[in-house]
């Protein structure tokens, strides 16, 4: 027995309070406990489909107990369903498994009784566990407990026949632990309890039901809650199921009725507006809009099916929230179920004006490869879709144009020419911002005569480990080498090797000459000690502590060919890397010509990169594919990358593809990589796996150009820039919307209706519109403080997504033409940055930090 045991000890499980989880549950509806009782029941029915429709019966059933106390029983069956299948499992028989406590897809017993646990089919039946607090809400049911404190309990039964004859009965009871009856009543026992009455627990519960005679499952919540009776009563709950399934219902695909036992039963229709379907045949009428097949960005495989806009003045207000519109508005949905409203009021106040508000309505549809993304982007209520999504952001930015477009036809909206100046001047200012860190220093390394450079740098640390020295300690075997392709001739180089403080001061170590044979040369230097002031061992200081950096730079007669840099944390901790341990980076350049248009016949280079962030060395394989050509492929070739000292910059491992681009088939196959592809844009894709070959690490692609150029701004201009064009919606500042694929282009929405765009404008305003020195002033300021932390954001994004360093390689080279000492400083805090991601509070500082570093340099490039 070990010091942490004693005689006797055993696990146990501490107690869950099931009726506050409920109450956590159902809070977390937007729109209240009513709509969740519409919305799971018929949710849960057709995830279980086996033919059309799905019907659900809400029936209401008043009894009596043997002590005379009254209690109204609700129940909701389904039939066409498959019932809830499988075996009723313990937590000891999960424990059991390989796969630990993860259901397979027919467990559906199983799944509706094990709160919280998952399913292989993660969407499948049950697998939120948002269905059972759903119910368990509506039952309330008071007791004493022992210490006489009175103690709110909730129950639920239910019952499913299955299509090989089962039938089972079972309980779940919260009081407030969460209990259940196992193993359930099964056969014969449970036709007989449905048929009369359930006890337990010091319950009575006269259920006097018939046994289900139909494949499928019915819930039973007994001591319904007032609140809900009287929901059903006012029709509260009709118009919830309503809202929620009208084109489910209009499809074929649900039949729901709702009514009290042994009165005639109401079925939930199609709101009147909708009824005929005009969208579908016919002339559309003025007051109606239909698009179809929206792709949701230019040239996307995914599609909004419909979006349908109608307004109708005769329509009186129809909602049931003041706050939260379910009609007046555009409604979306998933599967034929309404998910949430886009208010006619709040996102669309600008475009619909307040007296044609109530008789406004839409809807949206979505394409099934498009509903299959959006599922796993919705709340687990069912209730909204999370804008975090780019999709999701696409989505709506489409139905804004829509519904825009709908005002200017009915005459509600007059566009103006404001908004297309402002963002026309906009992107001019960000294509020359997006000059100085995307296009001139766009990470395509100096020709230098033709040739192709790459440049390494060694040194010793004293400690083998970590890039931290101290005073005293030295840097030692340091030397640079370069490279060149071709190699078939000599070339007159020199290398200068220099120290870069904190601050950006630059210290000259040394200059030395060489001569490259057969494509290569190399130089040593001498060792470097750490200390405040010059010695007769060394002439350069680290005056402060922190990161310094060594950069040995190569040149030729045109000036710098090649350059590489290694890290010193004098006197203080490294960043320690808190993000992705391995990231991809791709690039495309045409090398018979210099534009980015592929034309037929031209050869490309495709450079690949996979970068190891971690001290540890790493085996990796990577897939590389252009079309049907795949250059790469992680099955055949892996290769190690070794780690670098804590602090240090990443080592990084490149490797170069040729290949020979057509738009038709060559009369003579080529020599080495060739691949043929049709007029258009095109993607290079990389993956790269780790030890599980199933789950890549990282992932990167770009685009290639055949036969046309590129769209407006070009591949190295990341985002378009868009005003919102509604101050009701409250919008930051700005934001921006990735791409919702890689290689399109993202858009960076900025909001004219905000305090601090109105403050710049009216800078310019009161000074008449003009500069004065080199100081950038007023809306200037706004879009390059704008600009530059939306570069940072959409190199982050890359980065953290998909491990593509694509935006972070971009923005931290410079040209090799400009030695301003702002650049080292800002070269730092991109390379902390891309180190830093992991950790939400040092990311957002060095963010700050970079966008500062990148403003000196932007103020400079504007005077």
């Amino acid at each position: 027995m070990t010091a942490n045991e004693h005689e006797g000890a055993e696990w146990i499980h501490p107690p869950q309070d099931m009726v506050q989880t409920v109450h956590n549950i159902i809070e977390g509806y937007r729109m209240g406990a009513m709509r969740a009782i519409a919305q799971d029941p018929p949710q849960n029915s057709l995830d279980a489909k086996t033919q059309k429709p799905v019907v659900n019966a809400y029936t209401l059933h008043s009894r009596s107990t043997s002590s005379g106390e009254q209690l109204t029983i609700l129940t909701i069956t389904d039939h066409n369903t498959t019932g809830l299948r499988g075996p009723s499992l313990t937590e000891q028989e999960l424990r059991g498994r390989k796969e630990g406590y993860l259901l397979k897809p027919n467990e559906n017993w199983a799944a509706w009784e094990a709160m919280g646990y998952t399913k292989v089919d993660e969407y499948a039946l049950g697998s939120r566990g948002q269905g059972k607090a759903a119910f368990l809400y509506h039952s309330l049911h008071d007791y004493e407990a022992r210490d006489r404190t009175q103690v709110e309990r909730m129950i639920i039964l239910y019952d499913s026949l299955l299509e090989d004859g089962t039938y089972r009965l079972g309980v779940r009871m919260a009081r407030p632990a969460d209990l259940i009856i196992s193993p359930p009543y099964n056969g014969d026992e449970a036709r007989r309890i449905i048929s009369s009455e359930w006890t337990g627990d010091g319950i009575e519960i006269p259920l006097e039901l018939e046994p289900l005679t139909k494949v499928g499952t019915r819930i039973i919540v007994p001591y319904l809650r007032q609140e809900t009776i009287d929901a059903f009563r006012s029709r509260e709950v009709h118009r919830w199921l309503e809202r929620t399934w009208w084109r489910a219902i209009q499809m074929g695909e649900s039949e729901i009725t709702v009514g009290w036992e042994g009165e005639e039963r109401s079925a939930i229709g199609v709101p009147t507006w909708w009824a005929d379907e005009q969208w579908r045949s016919g002339p559309v009428r003025d007051d109606l809009l239909v698009q179809s097949d929206v792709p949701i960005e230019r040239d996307s495989d995914l599609r909004i099916k419909r979006i349908v806009l109608s307004y109708d003045e005769s329509l009186e207000p129809d909602e049931i929230l003041e706050d939260m519109p379910e009609y007046a508005g555009i409604q979306l949905l998933r599967g034929h179920q309404w998910i949430e409203t886009r208010g006619a009021k709040g996102e669309y106040g600008d475009f619909v004006p307040p007296e044609r508000r109530d008789g406004f309505r839409g809807f949206v549809e979505f394409d099934r490869k498009l509903e299959k993304q959006l599922r796993g982007m919705e709340s687990p209520q069912h209730d909204r879709f999370n804008r975090q999504f780019a999709a999701v952001k696409r989505i709506d930015q489409r139905v804004a144009e829509a519904v825009k477009e709908f005002a200017i036809a009915q005459g509600w909206y007059t566009p103006g020419a404001e908004t297309a100046k402002e963002d026309a001047a906009a992107q001019e200012l960000l294509e020359r911002i997006a000059a100085v860190f995307v296009e001139e220093g766009g990470g395509s390394e100096p020709e230098g005569a033709g040739l192709d450079w790459k440049a390494s740098l060694y040194l010793d640390y004293p400690a083998m480990e970590t890039t931290r020295v101290e005073l005293g300690d030295s840097l030692g075997n340091i030397s640079s080498s370069v490279v060149h392709d071709p190699a078939d001739e000599r070339w007159n180089v020199a290398v200068s090797l220099s120290v870069i403080s904190p601050s950006g001061e630059r210290q000259l170590v040394a200059n030395k000459a060489r001569v490259t044979k057969d494509g290569k040369t190399s130089a040593d230097f001498d060792d470097i000690l750490i200390g405040r002031v010059p010695t007769k061992e060394s002439s350069i200081y680290f005056q402060n502590d922190g990161k310094y950096i060594l950069v040995a730079e190569w040149s030729d007669e045109t000036g710098v060919v090649a350059k590489a840099s290694r890290n010193v944390w004098v006197q203080k901790d490294p960043v320690r890397p808190t993000g992705r341990d391995v990231s991809a980076s791709v690039s495309v350049r045409n090398l018979d010509a210099d534009r980015i248009r592929i034309n037929h016949g031209e050869r490309i280079r495709v450079r690949v990169g996979v970068t190891n962030r971690t001290r540890d060395d790493v085996i990796v394989g990577v897939d590389v594919t252009l079309g049907a050509l795949q250059m790469a492929d992680a099955r055949e070739d892996e290769f190690e990358i070794p780690g670098s000292p804590l602090g240090d910059v990443p080592i990084k491992m490149i490797d170069d593809f040729e290949v020979t681009v057509f738009t038709i088939d060559p009369d003579d196959e080529p020599d080495g990589h060739y691949v043929v592809l049709e007029p258009g844009r095109h993607t290079v894709a990389m993956d790269v796996y780790g030890v599980d070959p199933s789950t890549a690490m990282a992932h990167a692609s770009t685009a290639v150009y055949v036969a046309v150029d590129p769209d407006e701004g070009g591949p190295r201009l990341p985002f378009k820039v868009q005003a919102w064009e509604s101050h009701a919606l409250r919008n930051p500042v700005w934001e921006l919307v990735p791409a919702v694929e890689p290689t399109k282009q993202s858009t960076l929405w900025y909001n004219p209706f905000h305090p601090l765009y109105k403050a710049a404008d009216e800078a310019d305003t009161r000074r008449g519109g003009r500069r004065t020195g080199g100081s950038i002033y007023g809306k200037l300021a706004f879009w390059a403080e704008t600009h530059c932390g939306a570069l940072v954001e959409w190199a982050l994004h890359l980065y953290r997504e998909q491990g593509d360093e694509a935006g972070f390689a971009l923005l931290g080279s410079r040209p090799d033409t400009d030695q301003r000492p702002e650049w080292e400083s800002y070269e730092s805090k991109v390379e902390e940055l891309t180190q830093s991601y992991g950790d939400p509070l040092a990311a957002a500082a060095l963010q700050r930090e970079v966008v500062s570093a990148m403003l000196y340099l932007v103020e400079q490039e504007l005077e």
